[in-house]
């Protein structure tokens, strides 16, 4: 029993170390021949890229020869006929004969001294606006700064205005009053912006643009500035709040 079960160990390990040894030779050999071929197919790509670059610089020959005899050719027409005479017109469109006069006329209307500045200034100052408003909406919008607004905002618009009634004084509740007025539904966001825009329409400060540096000592404050504006041509232009009083002209409506 003993013996025919170590006979049959003995086959079978016979057996494995053939089919060990052919798959190895069938690998080798299998091996070879894919190299062999894949060799053979390089080659034949060496060979087409070869004979396309050479056929590539045949054609890049012709196509200089034929520039060649062209320009040969232009040159030798050129030499054999005669180079009409070029004529300057009298006159070109592009010119304009009027620019130094027009523009003789805009200096002359639009020339200021810092005495037609300072006047027509005194004129504004004297249109008082509401200082009381301007300051209500200043200490409003510092109460509502970003962190307050957007915690506000995270409430139920009932309970927003709520809030915001507790905190207003009786100057900052008549702004909320009337703000309500044309709204169905509170906003701390829609409030907040409506107090900026408030705060530029109720803005006291007079902002002047020169075509010119100038200084005008006379009208040293606070409430005035005094800046050049390299968009005027000639003039000024005094802002106040949302309101422009314009007594100059700016390069761009020459252009037009």
């Amino acid at each position: 029993m003993n013996a025919g079960f170590a006979v049959a160990l003995i086959i079978m390990l016979l057996m494995l170390v053939f089919a060990f040894i052919i798959i190895r030779i069938i690998a080798y050999y299998t091996g070879n021949r894919i190299r062999d071929y894949a060799v053979e197919q390089m080659q034949a790509y060496d060979m087409l890229i070869r004979k396309k670059t050479e056929e590539l610089n045949e054609i890049k020959n012709q196509l200089d020869a034929e520039k060649k005899k062209a320009a040969q050719k232009d040159m030798l027409q050129i030499d054999d006929k005669e180079i009409p005479e070029v004529f300057a017109p009298p006159f070109a469109e592009y010119r304009n004969y009027e620019l130094f006069s027009d523009y003789r006329r805009i200096k002359e209307n639009f020339q200021y001294t810092e005495e037609d500045i300072k006047e027509q200034v005194e004129l504004l100052l004297q249109d008082t606006q509401n200082d009381n408003r301007y300051q209500s909406l200043e200490s409003l919008l510092l109460k509502l700064n970003n962190d307050n607004v957007y915690k506000i905002s995270s409430l139920q618009p009932e309970e927003q205005l709520e809030l915001i009634s507790e905190i207003v004084n009786d100057d900052e509740k008549s702004l909320l009053n009337e703000y309500m007025a044309d709204c169905k539904e509170f906003s701390c966001i829609d409030f907040c912006q409506w107090l900026y825009v408030q705060r530029v329409l109720s803005d006291n400060s007079i902002r002047i643009r020169c075509s010119q540096d100038c200084e005008i000592t006379a009208l040293k404050s606070k409430l005035v500035s005094i800046e050049p504006d390299q968009g005027l041509c000639e003039g000024f232009q005094i802002f106040r709040g949302n309101k422009l009083y314009d007594f100059g002209i700016r390069i761009s409506e020459l252009m037009n």
